[in-house]
């Protein structure tokens, strides 16, 4: 809400692809959290097939929304886009998937938490210095209160660690 304005509230009357958009991005968010607390209760085993299984899973529940557009042609799933969609799926996905889970199994669900409230600082960062993105307001209060939350369950997680 801080980052997108108090603008998007007048946006929940009516119809609106920005705030279609939007709750995608929450989605998206829940699902990382989700993703977390599904990887540190994961039984022990082997990270790779931990990883196919979930990714095979994935695949067949988007299965049906995918096929209600249509089936590709074959000439569509051997060209550039189909190379770029395979390329996404390896590098994108599945091995950033394996990463993720034996990073996990290293670190805890903790770190990877901490690393996931670090994206939307690398991302400002990098808006305002490499893309020359002028500061706006309300990006610099969603990062401070993000960095707050950063510092919050860092300092609660230590007393925690203190009195154990």
């Amino acid at each position: 809400l801080v980052l997108v304005g108090p603008q998007i509230l007048r946006e929940l009357s009516g119809a609106s692809t920005i705030l279609v958009y939007e709750f995608a991005i929450l989605g998206g968010a829940l699902c990382y959290a989700i993703n977390v607390i599904v990887s540190r209760n994961r039984p022990p085993g082997d990270v790779v097939a931990f990883a196919a299984c979930a990714l095979t899973a994935s695949a067949l529940m988007t299965l049906p929304p995918a096929l209600a557009g249509g089936l590709p042609a074959i000439s569509e799933l051997v060209s550039p886009s189909g190379a770029a969609v395979l390329g996404l799926a390896v590098l994108g996905t599945a091995v950033p998937t394996v990463i993720m889970l034996r990073l996990v199994t290293a670190a805890g669900a903790s770190f990877l938490a901490l690393i996931n409230y670090l994206i939307p600082v690398y991302g400002f960062l990098l808006g305002v210095i490499v893309l020359a993105e002028p500061l706006d307001l309300g990006a610099v209060l969603a990062l401070t209160i993000i960095l707050a939350g950063i510092l919050i369950s860092e300092r609660s997680r230590r007393v925690r660690l203190q009195i154990a």
